[in-house]
């Protein structure tokens, strides 16, 4: 899926997420299963995999980061992200959703506001150029951010 595509779909989500109708939804899911849905909420799970080139996963990862950063904060603390390589990785030991794979966007407050003060000073590149400049950024971050556990 295109990075334009990831953005849209990233921003239907907030959208729906915002609306009435869908925390209606994430209410209901939650008294199906008994579960307190005083404060109901959801994380999307993204798993960032580039079929075009091998071990080009974390490049990925990055870019799929960078859009959920542009989103608001609500939604961005929703997202958590990891690879398809650290799947196929973990999924050998224990159930997936047990291991400290995962990467929460909300993490990136730590150097959000930094990162934009860099891309503001680049809004007049190209698209290509600014592109590329995120993932650098990003990049340059994940190694830093902590990794967690979904449950």
């Amino acid at each position: 899926m295109s990075l334009a595509r990831i953005r849209d779909k990233y921003r239907h989500y907030a959208a729906w997420a915002d609306s009435e109708w869908g925390r209606a939804q994430v209410r209901s899911l939650f008294a199906r299963h008994q579960l307190s849905t005083e404060h109901a909420d959801f994380r999307l799970l993204v798993i960032a995999h580039d079929k075009a080139r091998e071990h080009s996963d974390a490049a990925r990862l990055a870019d799929l980061l960078a859009k959920a950063i542009e989103l608001p904060a609500r939604m961005r603390d929703r997202i958590w992200l990891t690879t398809a390589e650290a799947l196929a990785e973990a999924s050998t030991d224990r159930l997936t959703l047990e291991q400290s794979i995962w990467l929460r966007a909300r993490d990136a407050r730590m150097w959000i506001t930094a990162y934009r003060n860099v891309m503001t000073k680049h809004n007049g590149a190209s698209a290509i150029v600014r592109s590329r400049l995120q993932r650098q950024l990003v990049a340059k971050q994940l190694a830093r951010m902590p990794r967690h556990m979904p449950l």
